[in-house]
């Protein structure tokens, strides 16, 4: 029970306190002239800890589900039938396997989505790696 419920406490936590530092640190600062590119990455930052959360509950609650269910399940019904063994192996497989790891996973990909600033990162960063490797490239090839 701890497995699921501290962690997503903990999270929710946090991303409230975060989002109290941000606005402290808005009314601090002030700026004079950008404020509407900060309001634009603080919307994008507490959107993008949002589906993260989201994200995060959504694959920790259903394993954590699942194993309340065969808890249950194991010690209210003694004789389960051989149709119902496999497909409570089954369920235990998906939520223990795709959807917990998936949320680790899904770190890369849900910035990813939901940020336009982390695109752009991104694609800078893999661009200037090709171009990296083409200039070595070269320069191997005029070595010879």
């Amino acid at each position: 029970m701890f497995t699921g419920t501290i962690p997503i406490l903990s999270m929710i936590l946090i991303n409230i306190l975060i989002l109290k530092a941000l606005r402290q640190l808005r009314i601090r600062i002030q700026p004079i002239n950008n404020t509407r590119q900060i309001r634009q990455r603080d919307i994008q930052f507490m959107k993008l800890m949002m589906v993260e959360v989201i994200v995060f509950i959504i694959c920790t609650t259903t394993h954590l589900l699942m194993l309340l269910y065969t808890e249950i399940s194991n010690s209210i019904i003694l004789n389960k039938t051989n149709e119902r063994k496999p497909i409570e192996t089954f369920l235990n497989f998906i939520t223990m396997s795709v959807l917990l790891y998936m949320n680790y996973n899904t770190m890369f990909f849900v910035p990813s989505f939901t940020s336009k600033t982390y695109r752009v990162e991104i694609k800078e960063f893999i661009l200037k790696i090709i171009k990296k490797s083409r200039e070595i490239t070269q320069s191997q090839a005029n070595s010879i």
